[in-house]
């Protein structure tokens, strides 16, 4: 996308649902955006707003001046069906969106760690990549919605204590907070009981917030751990996280994002997953660590992964009951099916918080080709 100058400005992943190479946009400095009227009215316009140099405090004017007149932006014909009897749910998420895509008119810019619009704000570690894009647009300038710093900022402010890794883990936007501490127990369990001792090829797959790299980097030393993700902003996230893990004698690397292994030629002694258990399908990005229609996911992974274990390489996978006894029958039958022995299966039980259950299993099989 070419912006001034003949200069390139890359649009990250996340945000080309609404930005492309036919928007309008209109650059603009400091001085630019406090004439706030005159910006509102070519934000109403259509136009994106690019800030190449402005202070944080006065783009924050801007942006709490358009949100206080949002309904202005907005068609009036919608506003006015809000208002009437008939309102519904979908009308409300038409208004949401409508919301959130004005408001994203405001944009900033980056250059891999930093807010180059800004200079009095800390670097955010592997920005690109929280913002959705891949490895190779690191070294590029990229356009953000000032809307999407905030709220990254925001939710990198908070944080879970994973009483089994005894740490705080952070995590980006469309990652979840690793809540669940019994399952990271019971793969730490399943972890030791390999007793895994060093020089290993190791693979932690749909890394996540990566707990489990922290846990397997605790663990063993001497290795090579390998982890990875479809969503870039997971591989950011366990980058972040994986900062604050102990000095080991370990090699740390994150692969490029692909779903599973799109962009992995390597074969591994063991191989972790924690995949999507809920038999439903994904209707945006957060969902796609917690929905596997049919298992899909699982049926794929189990079929590529013969081709990435060494001789005597195990995998440990993780499942539960949450869809179902059904659902665990065709899980041990997908892995039959693939030719995979179960040595050993690894068991809880936990509180489920699905509409019926008091409780739910999950499970750590280990395997072997």
């Amino acid at each position: 996308m070419i912006l001034k100058n003949n200069k390139e400005i890359i649009v990250p992943d996340l945000f080309q649902e609404f930005i492309s190479d036919s928007s309008s946009f209109k650059i603009c400095n400091n001085n630019d955006i406090q004439n706030l009227n005159k910006i509102s009215k070519d934000i109403k316009n259509g136009k994106f707003i690019v800030i190449e140099k402005a202070s944080f405090s006065n783009i924050s004017k801007l942006y709490d001046f358009v949100n206080k007149k949002i309904d202005e932006f907005i068609p009036h014909e919608l506003i006015a069906s809000l208002r009437s009897k008939s309102n519904t749910r979908s009308k409300k998420f038409i208004y949401e969106k409508k919301k959130k895509n004005i408001l994203d008119q405001i944009l900033i810019l980056g250059v891999n760690n930093n807010i180059t619009t800004f200079d009095d704000k800390d670097k955010i570690q592997n920005l690109i990549y929280f913002c959705g894009s891949s490895f190779k647009y690191s070294d590029e300038s990229f356009l953000l919605p000032f809307r999407f710093y905030n709220n990254l900022v925001k939710k990198l402010n908070e944080s879970i204590y994973v009483k089994v890794a005894e740490a705080e883990f952070r995590t980006g936007i469309n990652v979840l907070l690793p809540k669940s501490q019994e399952t990271y127990q019971l793969f730490k369990r399943s972890i030791e009981e390999q007793q895994l001792k060093s020089d290993l090829e190791i693979l932690d797959m749909g890394c996540g917030s990566g707990v489990i790299s922290y846990i397997l980097n605790n663990q063993i030393e001497n290795s090579n751990i390998c982890f990875t993700d479809i969503l870039p902003e997971s591989i950011a996230s366990t980058l972040l996280n994986l900062e604050i893990s102990k000095t080991s004698t370990n090699k740390l690397i994150a692969m490029n994002p692909g779903s599973l292994y799109e962009n992995i030629d390597l074969k591994f002694d063991l191989i972790v997953f924690n995949p999507p258990w809920i038999d439903a399908r994904s209707s945006n990005r957060s969902e796609l660590a917690l929905n596997d229609k049919d298992q899909s996911t699982v049926k794929e992974f189990l079929s590529k992964s013969k081709e990435h274990l060494n001789p005597s390489g195990k995998i440990l996978l993780g499942f539960s009951d949450n869809s179902g006894d059904k659902a665990v029958e065709l899980f041990e039958k997908n892995i039959a099916d693939n030719n995979y022995k179960i040595l050993n299966i690894f068991s809880d039980k936990i509180q489920s918080y699905q509409s019926g259950r008091k409780w739910m299993k999950i499970f750590v099989y280990v395997l072997q080709h």
